[in-house]
């Protein structure tokens, strides 16, 4: 994938790339290390294959864990504060 291709798969995703870590180019194959939050991969293997013609892969392994920003917290805490009102 190119840095121009991965670009607009980040703005197809609401954050897909939090940290390009590194680009490298190996026996014809290029590749890119990022940190991604997990939620944005759900449907990065769908949107990789749309833009590169089916002509690449990804792979994925644990980095850390990171906070989660107050806004994404309070929405989360919302929906599910909604959930046990419910039951």
């Amino acid at each position: 994938v190119t840095l121009g291709k991965f670009d607009g798969l980040h703005r197809g995703h609401q954050k897909l790339i939090d940290q390009i870590m590194g680009m490298a180019s190996e026996n014809g194959i290029e590749k890119l290390s990022a940190k991604v939050p997990l939620k944005e991969m759900a449907s990065y293997s769908t949107s990789l294959s749309s833009i590169t013609g089916g002509r690449s892969s990804f792979t994925m392994e644990f980095s850390s864990y990171e906070l989660v920003p107050s806004d994404v917290q309070e929405k989360l805490l919302k929906e599910y504060a909604e959930t046990q009102t419910e039951d």
